[in-house]
């Protein structure tokens, strides 16, 4: 199997008019305190996060559980002048997965931590150690070039001459007025015996009203629509179904019952700003499959070298997946700290209700402290 994947993404955003301010410009965020040995810079930190999960009602197995996730990551580097080096190393940590999260034939693994319990030989609490990032990179006045292992993010390598363009692409244009994003992408190759092509894109809007009475909650408010392809002739000798190749849906998905595969997504939120330190937010999510006579999946891809990491159900062609609710509170305590909470509820419809008939509605949620350094 082999995979081209072509990404093109385009952001612009409309700044409103602002009166002239006397006041103070706010004060830069304090920064971390640099350790170095010798020349190389140490940076680090360790995640710990309590999970809890209410996936849809089986016939059998424990849908109720919650488990401990923790990662300690620790980044050795330094830059030159035109390029740097960069090695991480990360010690994932799970402690008390659940032992009966498993339901009979297509209901299958009943969230992540029936996932991790079953990939792990069946451990309740497991720990690995791996390289995470290992790459040079190579930089001029407009470009990044990196060459080895390292982490992906969309149009990160390019730096808009325009000032407000390069805010939007650093922040998600956290200070214009209105903002649009868009991202696609478009994958060639082969997959098996079969050909290979498919696509995935992503537009969405914001708004930031500027009235008085709202200036102290600094809202954000969004929306948008995601699909992504699938395959609508499972019998034919092309293979349509997009392949996601980052490493975890939850990003985009927080409560990751599904993921950028087969997938079709509408949806809105509000952000909420009322402190520099502390970030509300809540979204609607109208989901379904893009097509009915593929699979819905789940899962985030390879997470051992020894587990692929996706799961497909036949939904019977049934096409409407879920209405997802969630929203999430994010609390900068101090530099090196911050706690992060959210809850996520899925109202299933007709493609979970016809694998999950006793129970279509489920629930996830969890508490997360980061500490940096």
């Amino acid at each position: 199997m082999y995979l081209h994947t072509c990404i093109f993404i385009f952001t612009a955003a409309a700044m409103t008019a602002f009166a002239q301010s006397t006041a103070s410009p706010a004060k830069a965020p304090a920064a971390l305190k640099v350790h170095k040995i010798g020349k190389v810079v140490v940076t680090g930190s360790f995640r710990t996060r309590q999970e809890g999960w209410g996936w849809f009602t089986p016939d059998a197995g424990d849908p109720n559980y919650t488990f401990s996730g923790n990662i300690l990551r620790l980044s050795l580097s330094q830059a030159k002048e035109n390029w740097s080096w960069q090695t991480e190393f990360a010690v994932p940590i799970l402690l008390g997965l659940p032992q009966n999260a498993q339901g009979p034939g297509a209901q299958g693994a009943l969230g992540l931590g029936s996932n991790y319990f079953t990939a792990n030989s069946r451990q309740q609490n497991s720990a690995m150690f791996f390289p995470k990032q290992a790459f040079l990179s190579f930089k001029n006045q407009r470009l990044v070039t990196r060459v080895g292992r390292f982490e992906f993010n969309d149009g990160s390598e390019m730096t808009p001459k325009n000032g407000t363009l390069a805010a939007l692409k650093a922040s998600r244009i956290k200070v214009a007025t209105y903002d649009l994003l868009f991202w696609g992408a478009t994958q060639t190759g082969k997959w098996g015996n079969q050909d290979h092509q498919a696509y995935s894109f992503d537009v969405e809007g914001g708004f930031q009203p500027k009235a008085k009475s709202l200036l102290k909650l600094k809202p954000w408010v969004r929306a948008g629509y995601s699909v992504s392809s699938g395959d609508d002739n499972p019998a034919d000798n092309q293979h349509r179904t997009f392949f996601q190749v980052m490493p975890t849906p939850r990003p985009f998905a927080r409560f990751p019952f599904f993921n950028m595969m087969n997938n079709k997504d509408i949806y809105s939120g509000v952000i909420l700003r009322p402190h520099p330190k502390l970030s509300i937010s809540s979204e609607f999510h109208s989901l379904g499959l893009q097509t009915s006579k593929d699979l819905w999946y789940s899962g985030g891809g390879v997470f051992q070298p020894w587990t692929f990491g996706y799961a497909g159900r036949n939904t019977s062609g049934a096409k409407s997946l879920a209405n997802l609710y969630d929203s999430s509170v994010d609390i900068t305590l101090n530099p090196a700290v911050s706690l992060n909470l959210y809850y996520g509820y899925a109202q299933g419809l007709s493609a979970i209700r016809a694998i999950y008939p006793k129970g279509q509605s489920g629930s996830f949620g969890f508490v997360e402290l980061v500490y940096k350094f």
